[in-house]
């Protein structure tokens, strides 16, 4: 990793951002928390378009970061959550054998019903093998699984 600019506290101004895909919640996370390990000071996190705010508040992106995040303007709303869609499983802490078997559980859900019996056997053994890295190998205590399926939208 590139050495950063010595502060003392990070400021991410996300006023260009307008939308983020799951790999970049992750990123987010990582820079987050390599700017917070740097200064000992929680980064924080201003202009957040309302809707990637909720966004990362439904993949639970503020309550992982919380010891090295701090948003500067509150969420105002909360929209509605289902803690078992069939499309999400939010920022989940990889600490262990029981969170492997978690987040297996929730990816056979999410994934299911549009995979067959082989394709999600394959893709099972594989999210198996990356959380176990991430608690096993990683030595990274502060490791996440999360997954999002989208669905095509043929012909709009």
């Amino acid at each position: 990793m590139a050495e950063l600019p010595s502060a003392k506290r990070y400021v991410f101004d996300m006023s260009n951002v307008t939308f983020i895909e799951p790999c970049g919640v992750i990123a987010l996370l990582s820079a987050v928390r390599q700017c917070a390990a740097q200064t000992g000071e929680r980064v924080l996190i201003k202009n957040l378009n309302g809707q990637l705010y909720h966004y990362l508040h439904r993949m639970d992106f503020f309550r992982i970061t919380e010891a090295w995040l701090k948003p500067l303007a509150p969420l105002n709303e909360e929209w509605s959550r289902n803690a078992q869609t069939t499309n999400l499983l939010e920022l989940t802490p990889i600490t262990g054998y029981d969170d492997v078997t978690s987040v297996l559980e929730r990816a056979h859900g999410i994934f299911a019903p549009w995979l067959s019996a082989e394709e999600l056997f394959n893709l099972e053994r594989v999210i198996s093998e990356l959380c176990q890295n991430v608690y096993q190998h990683s030595g990274d205590v502060h490791g996440c699984a999360l997954i999002q399926k989208y669905q095509p939208v043929f012909g709009s």
